[in-house]
């Protein structure tokens, strides 16, 4: 069965092939093959880790879309085109609905392809006009609007917006470093991450875009890149980049650390080559964050550990004071979860309350202490705060430095973990 993290990875090499790769190791299994005369393959996955997929034969005019079991390899027909006739990219909506980029439907003019969901996958044509050309990878904003890579888009190469009811478009970003887009992707935090397949130097690079300004910057180039086709975005926040022409030509999967670009790891592909669709299975990551003051952020943001590094706030404690910390849990992974909070009530002479809310909500503190106190169903991307007061315990007075430690962790998947840390300094006296 696949685990929430697990990458999965469509390749064009012997016939299209599905494969399930390690996270950690890089090791791959065959999850099913489709044909040998596969062209263009293209996946997405579901919250549940069903594997779809899309795919365009040689000689035909008909593109597939299968529900694939990641068990048996069995295949369920979902729909055949036309119009659908050389799916390139795949997205799924909330609502079951697919969505497949198409570079040649509609008599090779190209369009976006709506597949219902039934027994019949009844699909509808958006054709190419407006900005929209030759339309390649196809992903989901978290607003639910579609995000377009369109390489030939009116007035060149852009990324596009597309409101999946209206058909509306509005062009988020082109021309600047933009060349050959072929994947893009939405983070939880909004940021897009776009894979191009060509740069100044003849090789491909994986850029950051501002939906907002449609700023570009380039994030990560050269080294290992050479032919990115797709990105996808890990519950740890990391990118997982497949490129069709890394390690020799043969391709593989390049892990990148989203904040700064440096390779994280990088795994040439064993059994398959010339990958060309990449997703990474619905996992848990809770983000705990600690307020740096009232209005002034937080640290913690996107960092995930269990020694709070990075995360760790400090004030000092006066005579007749209470110190109070703020701390915020985010849902930082790819579907509805629940988290568990669990503190320490004493340190140093000090003792500490947690009170629901960033105001003075309800005690939480003997659930806290004990590990049962439950944050429930929070949507990905959402998050909620608590407090904690600090002061001197009841029977004596504290030295210092005293730290509490607030650990997070996910119900779905309890290996998922993160940790701030709030420290008291100063004396008593």
């Amino acid at each position: 069965m696949l685990r929430g993290g697990d990458i999965v990875v469509a390749a064009v090499n012997a016939g299209g092939v599905v494969y399930r790769v390690d996270p950690a190791t890089g090791r791959e299994a065959v999850l099913g093959w489709l044909r040998r005369d596969v062209r263009d393959i293209a996946l997405a996955l579901d919250e549940r880790g069903q594997v779809f997929v899309a795919y365009a034969v040689a000689n035909s005019q008909v593109g597939w879309l299968v529900r694939m079991n990641p068990v048996t390899g069995e295949k369920k027909l979902i729909a055949m085109g036309p119009p659908m006739k050389n799916p390139v990219g795949l997205a799924l909506d909330g609502k079951g609905k697919f969505w497949v980029a198409d570079a040649e439907a509609a008599g090779g003019k190209g369009g976006i392809v709506r597949i219902e969901p039934g027994l019949f996958g009844e699909q509808r044509l958006l054709p190419a006009r407006g900005p929209l050309r030759r339309p390649l990878g196809i992903s989901l904003a978290p607003d639910g609007d579609l995000l377009v890579a369109d390489p030939a888009a009116a007035g060149g190469a852009a990324i596009l917006r597309v409101n999946p009811t209206t058909g509306a478009q509005t062009n988020i970003s082109s021309g600047g470093s933009l060349r050959a887009p072929v994947g893009v992707v939405a983070s939880l935090t909004n940021a897009l991450f776009v894979a191009d397949a060509q740069a100044f130097d003849g090789y491909g690079w994986v850029l950051r875009v501002d939906p907002k300004s449609g700023d570009q910057t380039k994030l990560c180039s050269g080294g290992r890149f050479r032919e990115p086709q797709a990105v996808a975005v890990g519950g740890g926040g990391d990118l997982f980049v497949v490129d069709r022409g890394a390690f020799g030509g043969r391709g593989g999967i390049i892990r990148v650390n989203a904040r700064n670009g440096r390779e994280v790891a990088a795994w040439p592909g064993g059994a398959f080559n010339d990958p060309r669709s990449i997703a990474v299975v619905p996992g848990s990551q809770p983000d705990a964050m600690i307020h740096r003051g009232f209005i002034f952020g937080c640290d913690g943001n996107n960092i995930y550990n269990r020694d709070g590094a990075g995360q760790t706030r400090t004030q000092e404690w006066r005579p007749g004071q209470t110190r109070t910390f703020l701390i915020r849990v985010q849902n930082d992974g790819r579907f509805t979860d629940s988290f568990v909070v669990k503190g320490s009530s004493e340190a140093g002479g000090f003792a500490a309350q947690y009170l629901a809310g960033e105001e003075r909500g309800r005690d939480l503190t003997s659930e806290v202490v004990r590990g049962i106190a439950l944050i429930r169903d929070l949507a990905p991307g959402a998050s909620v705060s608590f407090r904690i007061e600090v002061g001197l315990e009841s029977h004596g007075g504290g030295s210092g430095p005293a730290t509490f430690t607030i650990l997070v962790a996910s119900v779905a998947d309890p290996t998922k973990r993160d940790t701030v840390k709030a420290v008291i300094t100063g004396q008593s006296q």
